[in-house]
């Protein structure tokens, strides 16, 4: 199965890693849905105080950070199959943070791995908890995702070591190496001394890299991908009237004045609510670089979004994949900052 009888065995081992990880990571970021999803239905129904326990804001919270880590996973989890499909055509090489850990042999489904364990570790232990008494029984599921959870990460992680493996495969902490404002810097990681950055007992439900972040430098003279960039949205309900605050990615134009909104929820069925917000009360607000900026937002149409979707398929290509999985047209914003 792994080649000719005189072939070595570890190096084909080696080869199929990072397929594997990136297939163990969908099934991770899977049964973290489901878990949510039973989670969800659960405290929908389950009644104390005369509501039911959903309408709670302390759990309204807990459940709202399990599914930003869910989300945060599903995504890491789709560029980890794309990058893969595309590796043998050299389509995933780029001059990003991810384009030197190819350069130097390294792969993105161990960091996809990664994120998938901590949201799958995450939604599992919340489930337990939110079930009750009744999830710390045996009749009930919720500690079979527990189970899975745990085994998963002793089989395949510990999360810190697939994000460490991938720094010393990325050459972060390596003498020698090209900081971001072009200038070499010193040494911050002596042999066999781990970086603090990298340390034991990270939040379970961190989604890793923040956005706005600029990946390290790759190399004097190379070009970069430009940085992923996230906004919290204002809108004005469509139904509702009231104000709705969504955390969402974003693509910033060059102009500093511009950003592009993709509504792609994620490949699935429907557009997202933000969406019709903002088709039906344009003039909105978002949370920029600690700045509130007041925006009007419009549907790109026609040529103008041929042109900004190519724009966002180069900055994110894993849009490409949510398009296909759906007919409906994924919409675009462009979110312009009114003057004044």
């Amino acid at each position: 199965m792994l080649g000719p009888a005189d072939q070595d065995v570890l190096p084909a081992l080696a080869g199929l890693g990072d397929t594997v990880a990136a297939v163990l990571a969908a099934e991770a970021v899977g049964t973290a849905d489901r878990a949510l999803e039973r989670t969800v239905e659960y405290v929908g129904q389950r009644e104390q105080f005369g509501r039911a326990i959903g309408s709670f804001q302390a759990v309204k919270h807990r459940l709202a950070d399990v599914y930003v880590g869910v989300q945060a996973a599903r995504s890491a989890a789709y560029y980890a199959a794309w990058a893969t499909a595309h590796e043998s055509e050299g389509a995933a090489r780029s001059a990003s943070l991810e384009g030197r850990w190819r350069e130097t042999g390294g792969r993105v489904g161990g960091l996809a791995l990664a994120q998938a364990l901590e949201a799958l570790r995450c939604a599992a232990g919340e489930a337990v908890q939110l079930h009750g008494g009744i999830g710390f029984t045996w009749e009930h599921e919720a500690h079979l995702y527990f189970k899975r959870a745990a085994g998963d990460e002793l089989l395949f992680g510990p999360v810190h070591r697939l994000r460490d493996r991938a720094a010393e495969e990325a050459g972060l902490f390596v003498r020698g190496r090209w900081r971001s404002d072009g200038r070499r810097r010193r040494a911050v990681r002596a042999e066999g001394v781990r970086h603090p950055g990298l340390r034991e007992g990270r939040p379970a439900c961190d989604p890793g890299p923040r956005p706005g972040r600029p990946p390290a430098h790759p190399g004097k003279g190379a070009a970069q991908r430009p940085a992923a960039a996230g906004v919290i949205l204002t809108s004005t309900g469509a139904r509702s009237g009231l104000p709705r605050r969504t955390p969402l990615a974003c693509m910033p134009e060059e102009d500093g004045r511009g950003w592009l909104l993709v509504g792609s929820n994620f490949g699935r069925t429907d557009h997202p609510a933000w969406t019709h917000n903002l088709l039906a009360h344009p003039d909105a607000s978002i949370s920029w670089k600690g700045r509130d900026i007041p925006v009007t937002a419009r549907l790109l149409e026609g040529e103008e979004r041929a042109a900004g979707w190519k724009a966002l398929l180069a900055f994110w290509p894993p849009y490409a994949t949510y398009q296909a999985r759906v007919e409906r047209e994924i919409r675009i914003f462009r979110l312009t900052a009114v003057e004044g």
